[in-house]
């Protein structure tokens, strides 16, 4: 939500250089904290598995499913993103169409590896982590089509320590928003 206050302000000014410096931004934090998910998967996996406190199979089901679908963090992240530009630049059916094609590669994936090929459990999880890398793609293709320009974007602009601030506070207040 942050992202999509950020970029809709940018439209409404008609400045198409802040609107891509939020949006990279944005990405570029949820990139780095998907990385941080990676690199610290293996005690956030035990954690969340000691907190579900299962035994056995579950337990075992879960230790696939979480080693695999945790792999989609940054693409995860990256669709918060890209879902917040294309709403705060008013395209709300692109987003939607996204998140459905999402949906679609999930089904599709998930039917193929599960009951065609029976992976089970890891099947669910790697349709999943697929779907969300497949809608990464297409969410980023979609938004180089519709006019957005990467060459707009500064790196000193994206390490701006007071930008930086106001899109972690936007994000911070939008969890407590009633």
């Amino acid at each position: 939500m942050a992202t999509t206050g950020l970029v809709a302000q940018s439209q409404g000014a008609g400045d198409e250089d802040q609107l891509m410096h939020h949006f990279a931004r944005a990405m570029l934090t949820a990139l780095l904290i998907g990385v941080l998910i990676l690199v610290l998967q293996k005690p956030l996996i035990s954690a969340a598995l000691a907190l579900l406190g299962a035994g056995g199979e579950v337990h075992r089901n879960a230790l696939v499913y979480c080693s695999i679908r945790i792999w989609s963090a940054p693409a995860a992240l990256a669709n918060y993103t890209i879902l917040g530009y294309l709403l705060g630049r008013q395209h709300a059916r692109t987003a939607l169409l996204l998140q459905a094609a999402i949906n679609v590669a999930n089904v599709a994936v998930a039917l193929t590896l599960v009951i065609r090929w029976h992976w089970g459990v890891a099947g669910i999880a790697t349709a999943t982590m697929a779907a969300e890398w497949i809608g990464c793609i297409v969410g980023l293709a979609i938004m180089l089509a519709g006019g957005a320009r990467p060459s707009h974007v500064r790196w000193s602009e994206l390490v701006d320590g007071e930008s930086l601030r106001r899109l972690l506070l936007s994000t911070a207040t939008s969890f407590y928003a009633p």
